[in-house]
């Protein structure tokens, strides 16, 4: 997990990843590559799942009290105010069941608890690579079969575990890359995501750098 910590950068993020590539290549294999984000990732942290995480981190009695305090019986309305000032609208009280403190270190804290976990679902052949809310996986394969074979069922796994977590991956800013040295054959590199297939692109920024085929 980059980002939200002290001395763990983006740079670090960019160099990872590219390390991540550039070692497989190098070693004959094959390596492709899923770039997603997570819909309102700070509005969908379910405030029950997260303090039975904390409960797992070792936080019990009046700790844990302290951030049940700190999540629950929130309430908020929507305000709606013309430009001319007049006839404001405004929601009814509604209760907060998700969301944690946006422009807080303890929102920051609170949502690396949370998306931790996901670093522990990844299987062998694939690396993760979070930052805030981009969730970039490097896949690996000894062959193009093996390649081609994988990307959906990684794809799936992580999509279950952020379903099981209250959280939702923005399909449409999902895509797909195959990275490739210049004596390898180019070939495609399907995704099938609910019925649809992944777009897949021959070149994307991952946080400034520009990646390509």
């Amino acid at each position: 997990m980059f980002g939200f910590r002290e001395g763990i950068s983006i740079q670090q993020a960019v160099f990872t990843l590219t390390d991540n590539i550039l070692t497989t290549l190098n070693q004959w294999q094959h390596v492709g590559g899923i770039f997603s984000d997570l819909s309102k990732v700070f509005d969908c942290v379910n405030h029950e799942i997260l303090l039975c995480k904390l409960n797992c981190y070792g936080i019990h009695g009046l700790n844990i009290k302290w951030f049940e305090s700190c999540l629950t019986n929130r309430e908020q309305r929507l305000y709606v105010i013309p430009q001319n000032h007049q006839h404001k609208f405004s929601s009814n009280w509604g209760a907060m069941k998700c969301g944690v403190p946006q422009g807080s270190v303890l929102g920051l804290v609170l949502f690396i608890i949370n998306i931790s976990g996901l670093l522990l679902n990844m299987n062998i052949d694939s690396k993760l690579v979070l930052f805030m809310d981009d969730t970039s996986v490097l896949i690996t394969a000894n062959n193009l079969r093996d390649l081609q074979r994988k990307p959906t069922s990684v794809l799936n796994q992580i999509n279950k575990w952020f379903i099981a977590n209250g959280l939702s991956l923005n399909k449409g800013k999902t895509i797909a890359m195959h990275f490739k040295s210049n004596n390898l054959k180019d070939s495609p590199f399907p995704i099938s995501y609910q019925d649809k297939e992944i777009k897949e692109v021959t070149n994307t920024k991952f946080h400034g750098l520009s990646l390509d085929k």
